[in-house]
């Protein structure tokens, strides 16, 4: 039996990590083979784009290569492999997220398209969707990308994305823990049921 790909997306403060590790961790206490990966990776490409988003701002060209490169390597290396072995992947984050913060920071859908070509859309993508203000209210810290005039650009390419692509569920991420990851938690183990030798 092959497995799936999940991906949870979502600007910064939406919950998408808290969902996606909750959602690992679920999926094993059904004892169903799991792995949790995460966007940028920790392969030498993802430590470059670490590091330079806590040292400098990319130029936007720059930062979609980079992050299209650590994709595809991350996907040939350890997606594509754990799904042929059965195993349901949890991404925190994935190709929605470029194809949204990049385009907000300028970039069109077409080039990112080209970039990301390689790169194959998740079985199941979970947008988080929370408002700008929300997202920011609940950060600790911040960063370039943390604003509300930046996030409300980046949820609106999110909500755009979500009507053009496949399998791809919003979730209102504004409750409380409980009530969203039940919803989360329904689309899960409708996807699982839908899974067969």
């Amino acid at each position: 039996m092959k497995g799936i790909h999940i991906a949870f997306e979502g600007i910064d403060g939406s919950g998408k990590s808290l969902m996606a590790r909750m959602a690992h961790e679920h999926l094993g206490s059904c004892g169903l083979p799991s792995l949790l990966t995460f966007e940028p990776t920790k392969g030498p490409i993802g430590a470059i784009i670490r590091d330079s988003l806590d040292n400098v701002l990319l130029q936007p060209g720059t930062e979609a290569l980079l992050f299209a490169a650590d994709r595809i390597q991350h996907q040939a290396e350890v997606i594509d492999p754990a799904v042929e072995r059965g195993e349901i992947v949890v991404s925190d984050r994935y190709l929605m997220s470029s194809l949204a913060y990049q385009q907000a920071r300028g970039l069109s859908l077409e080039s990112l398209r080209s970039v990301n070509r390689w790169a194959r859309e998740p079985d199941l993508t979970f947008l988080m969707d929370v408002p700008a203000e929300t997202g920011v209210s609940r950060l600790n810290g911040s960063d370039n990308f943390e604003n509300i005039e930046f996030l409300s650009k980046v949820r609106d390419r999110y909500l755009e994305l979500a009507d053009s692509m496949e399998n791809v569920v919003i979730i209102d991420a504004t409750p409380s823990i409980d009530d969203v990851w039940d919803s989360v938690r329904s689309g899960i183990d409708d996807a699982v049921k839908m899974l067969k030798p």
